[in-house]
């Protein structure tokens, strides 16, 4: 499996390393909320959004303010072209114009554990997945040359806030790629304010008109932290060995040198399973009893203890039921 390099933080997805990684990085979850928010407009506003058809529904005069970028320039006198953008940005060549504002941020306490969601170990690294919580302040801006459009741009915009908040899929807004976990919400309440007129450039007779809707998005989003397992030696164990077969494997206590003169001698195997068998590689230096852990030289050379696994075959053996070895000790006979 593949894995980000110690120490990078990212959202992953436990697949692999190009589905871990997201372009909105958690501390961008401002700037998230906005995006998500400005699509969510932008579905009932632009001529092929998903939510268009509410949209005529509830104000085909509505239907005029349009907020296709490639429709910015057009000429229709049916179309009122219509900036949704996150900034102030040139605003009067813009108008009307739907802003997005951001007003604060308040992180919210993600529990006693900071955060930390689940952990796993994945090819000896430890993950911590944490949850990001926050509250978002956001003023959505209505920006026209008169006062009548003006409100009707901020009351269209409240109906997409709250009427159908559900319905339209505002209580629930979500990345479209699978290696992103962010979510963002609507509120079920927000404030807004009366038409307000600002003079431009000190004249009394060319004013612009605006009204705002102020609320409080909920945002989440989740990342993890990946960094190496400590590996240590406690009384011969091996703790927090990434590689289990080695430390939980086998093992065998044996002599290496034997006198052919003192007879039998016993072995001590450990963490056999079921699957596991004794065997020696040459029956006539030595003679094995499993039962009782026995070996008895028969004359001078040299033979292998062997632990095999019944379960898995030898590969490249000479004879077809030979049993894969996963330990061997090599004993020395001597005169």
């Amino acid at each position: 499996m593949a894995v980000p390099p110690s120490g990078f933080v990212n959202r992953p997805k436990v697949r692999s390393t190009a589905e871990a990684t997201s372009l909105d990085s958690h501390d961008r979850i401002v700037s998230i909320a906005k995006d998500a928010l400005q699509s969510y407009i932008a579905s009932f506003l632009d001529t092929t959004g998903k939510n268009r058809s509410f949209t005529k529904a509830i104000s085909p005069a509505a239907l005029q303010y349009v907020t296709d970028k490639s429709l910015q320039d057009t000429h229709d006198p049916n179309k009122k072209p219509t900036q949704l953008a996150r900034m102030f940005n040139d605003i009067r060549q813009r108008i009307p114009a739907i802003m997005i504002i951001d007003a604060g941020v308040i992180w919210e306490e993600p529990g006693l554990g900071g955060g930390l969601e689940r952990v796993s170990a994945i090819n000896g690294k430890w993950q911590g997945w944490y949850r990001i919580c926050a509250r978002i302040n956001v003023v959505v801006a209505a920006v026209t040359l008169d006062p009548e459009s003006c409100s009707m741009l901020q009351n269209i915009l409240s109906i997409f806030f709250k009427q159908l908040r559900v319905e339209a899929g505002g209580s629930r807004m979500t990345s479209d790629k699978i290696h992103d976990y962010w979510e963002v919400r609507v509120p079920l309440n927000f404030s807004s304010t009366l038409n307000q007129p600002t003079n431009v450039a000190d004249d009394p007779k060319d004013q612009i008109w605006a009204s705002t809707i102020e609320m409080e998005l909920q945002a989440e989003d989740l990342f993890v932290i990946e960094r190496p397992i400590p590996r240590f030696i406690e009384d011969g164990y091996i703790v927090n060995n990434p590689d289990p077969s080695g430390s939980y494997g086998p093992t065998l206590s044996a002599p290496a040198t034997v006198r052919l003169a003192d007879g039998p001698f016993m072995i001590v195997p450990a963490r056999l399973g079921d699957q596991h068998k004794l065997a020696l590689s040459d029956g006539r230096i030595a003679t094995l009893d499993p039962e009782n852990l026995l070996v008895t030289p028969r004359r001078i050379g040299s033979f292998d203890i062997l632990i095999l696994d019944t379960t898995r075959d030898q590969q490249a053996s000479p004879v077809p039921w030979a049993k894969k070895v996963v330990l061997s000790h090599t004993v020395q006979v001597t005169f």
